[in-house]
């Protein structure tokens, strides 16, 4: 860890998560990644969301942080809890289209449309 932390409101983030702030981690962490390693990454990924879940969320005020919303939401629709407490991702096919797909774009969905998968926007008809 950078620093104990003292005052749930003065804290700095563990070292295994300041990759994440380095500029370009995107593409080491999402793009870059190679179908043999997706599993493994993806497993790594959301513990490591639980991780920040459970440091952050006595935290003054962070439930009014966006931010937090989104990682409680994709906690609550992309993982479940393993029987030694760990998490562990949703598999596949147990994933619904109106999971979070994008945390700067929370409505955005994901369809099949004409056969072809689309990741966007999905309206309600009006005359429902």
């Amino acid at each position: 860890m950078v620093r104990e932390i003292t005052n749930k409101t003065d804290w700095e983030l563990p070292k295994s998560y300041l990759a994440y702030l380095e500029k370009g981690h995107q593409n080491k962490t999402i793009y870059q990644t190679k179908t043999t390693e997706e599993k493994p990454k993806l497993e790594h990924l959301i513990q490591q969301a639980h991780g920040l879940f459970v440091l952050v969320k006595d935290c003054a005020g962070v439930e009014n942080f966006r931010s937090f919303e989104h990682l409680t939401r994709l906690l609550k629709e992309q993982a479940v809890a393993t029987k030694d407490g760990n998490v562990k991702p949703v598999e596949g096919g147990k994933l619904t289209y109106q999971i979070l797909q994008n945390p700067s774009d929370p409505d955005a969905t994901f369809r099949h449309k004409a056969g072809e998968p689309h990741i966007g926007h999905s309206f309600r008809s009006l005359r429902q």
